[in-house]
């Protein structure tokens, strides 16, 4: 999911960015169209997943202690 979606919004917005294990400089942003067609492709289900399920999970055990 990195690979794919986030370091390539990083070469399109003109920061460094990676591919693979080698470092790249910043290039020239993209236009503005271009970005935004790669943030619509972004997938954000796992971060979500990530930042508020498994906490709701977690607390949700701590506080209800069902086992």
């Amino acid at each position: 999911m990195n690979e794919r979606a986030y370091k390539t919004l990083r070469k399109l917005v003109g920061l460094p960015y990676r591919q693979g294990s080698k470092e790249y400089p910043a290039q020239p942003p993209a236009s503005a169209e271009e970005v935004i067609v790669q943030l619509k492709k972004t997938n954000i289900a796992g971060l979500i997943i990530v930042g508020y399920v498994i906490p709701m999970l977690v607390l949700w055990l701590m506080i209800f202690k069902p086992f």
